[in-house]
């Protein structure tokens, strides 16, 4: 396993990963302060809605297309050309369905969203599972290059058109929903044509191939699916039980929490497709160890910054209308902090095709998630739902670590601290950074 590429390759994701959250920190930011908190609770539900049905849709496809491009077993253009396939069928399929059933989810959680913005979810559901699919065929190449690009193009283009319109016309929910369905589309085409000029594609039906995808994928569908839904689960219960309002200010809490995920995100991304293509499973329980207790340290550091400012910058950026947002903040942080462990040790299981372990992990804390919303919500509100994710992110992480002990033989303290190799791993970081720092002002003398 090359370490060097695969730390040069984290960094750079980890770079673009926080420009894009920082683009959208901005874009959030500017859409808070110019809708009203109930417009806001219903932007957010439109978004959650559109990227909780493609994770309903998509059968663990894009985590197929990573597994079998780095296993190398069948021919680029082949899986590239399926996979397009299989997206399209998927696709078309699920929002016509979609937009048939409507009326029930517009009389129950999502009452408070206008019927004409169902059309528009929609569409954002067909682009969002596009990208997942060019997305996972950029990560199979390991072409995190394009990949972090993709993702920065995104951000940077809701943000000018947000500011644009905010300094011509001022900005309403419509105006909001419009620029993000107009900018997915437009950068997904652009995507789609840039990735079938570098993999080229050929549409072939290996009906083999089709049966091989899928009884790797429904097992990744499973555990991504629980996985998102112990994010998202707590969204539609408020929504459901105390409306939009509500929505919004837990969206709120729940997004300067999830700052925290820079980091087991940005490693997951590349950690994955790195150990899918390592053999030796000492080996990738070794590098997932050593990933999951730095993650877990710089996290944690990250928690406790943001368990001591949160407050005040919340009030700073989005104003004294979301002041009841810090305590359920400050109730799901130590969940946030545990819930890195879980996002790194899936990959794991996932790269050795045991995803069962991590579809049990998270089904466990779903239920007792969604068992605790219910619990908790009606007298506690938002903190409610704050504290039932917490509990479940904890419980979540708590078992994959189990399960690695268990087939491992390794200690705890492998998983959770970090050791005086690593110490000496971040001086000699900071070292060379200094150093590279010195080049550059010399050279520019």
């Amino acid at each position: 396993m090359d370490v060097k590429n695969y730390v040069k390759a984290v960094i750079g994701t980890f770079s673009t990963e926080l420009g894009v959250h920082l683009l959208g920190f901005v874009t959030t930011i500017l859409i808070v302060r110019n809708i009203s908190p109930s417009d806001f609770g219903v932007f957010s539900l439109i978004i959650s809605f559109s990227l909780t049905l493609g994770y309903l849709s998509n059968a663990g496809l894009p985590q197929a297309i990573v597994f079998f491009i780095g296993k190398r077993k069948e021919r680029l253009d082949k899986i590239v050309g399926l996979s397009l396939f299989l997206f399209l069928c998927i696709g078309i399929g699920i929002a016509a369905i979609g937009y048939f059933f409507r009326h029930y989810a517009l009389n129950s959680f999502l009452r408070e969203l206008p019927n004409h913005y169902f059309f528009a979810l929609l569409i954002l559901f067909f682009f969002t599972l596009l990208n997942s699919f060019l997305l996972a065929v950029t990560r199979g190449i390991q072409n995190f290059f394009l990949f972090n690009i993709r993702n920065l193009l995104t951000s940077v283009g809701n943000l000018l058109a947000i500011c644009i319109l905010l300094l011509l016309f001022g900005l309403s929910l419509r105006s909001v929903v419009t620029v993000f369905i107009n900018i997915s589309v437009a950068l997904n085409i652009w995507f789609f044509l840039k990735v079938i000029s570098i993999t080229s594609f050929r549409l072939h039906l290996d009906w083999n191939l089709v049966k091989a995808f899928f009884a790797y994928g429904v097992k990744s569908y499973l555990q991504i699916l629980a996985g998102h839904l112990i994010y998202q689960i707590d969204i539609y219960i408020i929504a459901y039980l105390l409306g939009a309002k509500q929505v919004a200010l837990y969206s709120i809490a729940v997004g300067m929490a999830t700052l925290l995920w820079y980091i087991p995100n940005t490693v997951g991304v590349v950690l994955f497709p790195t150990l899918a293509a390592t053999h030796n499973v000492q080996e990738i329980h070794r590098f997932s160890a050593r990933i999951c207790r730095n993650s877990l340290l710089i996290t944690g550091l990250g928690g406790i910054c943001l368990a001591l400012a949160g407050k005040y910058l919340i009030l700073l950026f989005y104003g004294a209308v979301y002041i009841r947002s810090v305590n359920a903040m400050l109730l799901i942080l130590p969940g946030v902090v545990a819930m890195s462990i879980y996002k790194v040790l899936t990959r794991d299981f996932s790269s050795r095709n045991r995803q069962q372990v991590s579809i049990m992990a998270a089904s466990i804390s779903l239920i007792v998630n969604i068992c605790l919303n219910f619990g908790l919500i009606p007298k506690y509100g938002i903190g409610g739902a704050a504290f039932a994710s917490t509990v479940s992110y904890i419980l979540a992480g708590a078992i994959l670590v189990l399960m690695i002990r268990f087939e491992s033989n390794m200690p705890f303290r492998k998983m959770l601290l970090v050791n005086k190799s690593d110490m000496m791993s971040y001086v000699e970081l900071f070292n060379r950074f200094q150093k590279n720092i010195y080049l550059r002002g010399t050279k520019n003398t």
